[in-house]
This record gives C-alpha cells, structure tokens and sequence, in this order.
C-alpha cells in the first residue's frame, strides 16, 4: 500500500523481505561458496533483486503500465558492499525514487537487516537508472516521468536524505566520467603518460613478487580475461520481452567473480561492489551471448 501522497517517493517505495532466518531452501540459493567471511549473500543475487524491483519502482511512480510507457534500465551504478551479511537473518530491500528528469529517474535500493541489537544495519546500496522510452521509436519520452511530488511532514527528513544522495550519486558519476577512458564518447583519448606508467609500476611490482618467492602474483594480459556464452532462453525474458537485466547482472558478477580469484591464485576474494554497468541495448530471446571478464587493474590487496 502507498506510504505517501501521489507521485512522492514514499508513495512509489516498495519493500521486498526476504526471509532467510527460516526458509532454508532460499538461504542456500544465495549463499557463496564460503559460509563464514565479509559476504556469504551472494552479491550477484542482490543485483538480480534490484534491477526488478527498481522497474517494480519506475512503474509505480510513473503510472507506466496505465499509460503504456516503456521503461529499462539505462544502469547501475555505485554499488557497495558497506558491512557483513548476516546469512541467517532477514534481508529487507527498499527502493525508493532520488531524483528525477524529464524521461528518467533514479531509484536507489538499500538493503537493511537488523543486528542483535535491534538496530537497522545498511548491508548493501545501490543507485539505478531507469529511462522512459517511445514504444514505437526506442527513443527516451522527454517529459513522461512525473516530478517528485513533495513530501508530507512524515517523509520530509527522508526527502532531505534522498536528496542529498542523489546530488551525491551525480557527483560521483561526473568524478568517474571524467577519469575514464570514455569509448563511445567523442572526448575519448588514449591513456596519459601517468597511466601508462601506473601500469609499468604494477608489472614491475607483479615481477618484484615472482623473484621473491611470494604468493605468485599474475601480470595482467591474456590470462586474466575469462568468457562465458549462452543462448537466451524464454524463461530469462522481461516484461519487454528481452532478456532480463537482473540475469545478466548476475551472470557478469559471477563470472568477474571468478576472474579475480583465478588471478589471485584461489586467494579468498571479497566483493565490495560495482561503479558501473551499463545497458547499451536489449538482448533478444534466441541470441547468443558471450560475457568477458578482464583483471584490468590490481593493488597488493585488491
């Protein structure tokens, strides 16, 4: 039911519990291979969660099944492992619109369990964005997404906080623009002469290892990039009917999972989360899909 007047955040926030204290055939679909350590939830699973409930959102605050918009997802973004999953305890998703433009809005999803204390622990977040697009054209529906509506004196301090989240998503993504190598972009340049020579230090270091006698430490080159293929089935469609974008947020992390701790010689990896991951296009039912996952930078200890 809302929590809040129309087109508000507390009126589209939707709450998913997942019940891990007591149905143990759901704990074991989740758990990592490891049962102690920093992340026995699978943190594949929770992206899969998201880009679900974060469309269960869009439409929501967008009334977009009434008025038949068309909403994907565009990314996601800013993603961190912030404490321990508890792997017997409940899990509570929350998401929640931040901000919004004239055809997109982002929805930010936290998840939340409760300590022994009692007291609320933020687990995981989360920032998506969602695009609404023309059925017909493909092209972003400037002006279908509804601005957010204010909030009643309930939801005012959680407004404030939204909102600053939002500015501080926006900032980090011009900071991370700015730094990246911008492949479709027409500001692409090839990497400075301090990058190039950040990567001759870490080959260095890498050979520094070996001569030592240290855990064998792998330069980063061919034997760090790992693939994975599939052919799209019906059953990993979406409501668009294209392939899922949960499906292939787990497939990527797990097989990036695996490319880490492949190169860290079977050293136990924690993830902490992603910058980044964008949707450039849809996957049709039928097609054949490959997944690469390149070690494409190291520090001694991540």
């Amino acid at each position: 039911a809302p929590r809040g007047a129309a087109g508000t955040a507390a009126a589209s926030m939707i709450e998913a519990v997942s019940p891990l204290s007591t149905d143990e055939p759901l704990r074991h679909s989740v758990r990592d291979v490891g049962k102690q350590g920093y992340s026995p939830f699978r943190l594949g699973k929770f992206f899969e969660a998201v880009d679900a409930l974060t469309a269960d959102v869009a439409y929501a605050h967008t009334d977009g099944e009434n008025r038949r918009l068309a909403l994907v997802t565009a990314s996601h973004s800013h993603s961190r492992k912030l404490e321990r999953t508890a792997i017997a305890r409940d899990l509570s998703l929350r998401c929640y619109v931040t901000r919004t433009g004239s055809a997109s809005l982002e929805v930010r999803t936290d998840a939340v369990q409760v300590d022994e204390a009692g007291v609320e622990v933020l687990v995981n977040s989360c920032a998506t964005t969602m695009v609404a697009v023309d059925g017909a054209t493909g092209k972003p529906a400037k002006g279908a997404v509804p601005p957010l509506g204010a909030p009643d004196a309930a939801d005012a301090s959680n407004f404030e906080l939204r909102s600053e989240l939002a500015a501080t998503h926006a900032a980090i993504r011009r900071r991370r623009a700015d730094g990246s190598m911008l492949l479709r972009d027409g500001r692409s340049h090839p990497p400075r002469p301090e990058e190039m020579e950040a990567v001759h230090e870490l080959e260095r270091e890498a050979l520094r290892a070996r001569e030592a006698g240290d855990r064998p430490v792998k330069s980063i080159g061919a034997s760090a990039t790992f693939r994975s293929s599939f052919v799209v089935f019906p059953e990993q469609r979406n409501v668009h009917g294209k392939l899922f974008g949960g499906f292939v947020m787990e497939q990527a992390f797990t097989l990036a999972s695996y490319a880490a701790r492949f190169f860290a010689g079977g050293a136990p990896v924690v993830p902490l989360g992603i910058d980044d991951a964008t949707f450039n296009s849809p996957v049709s039912i039928g097609d054949c899909v490959t997944f690469t996952a390149r070690v494409v930078h190291r520090t001694a200890a991540t």
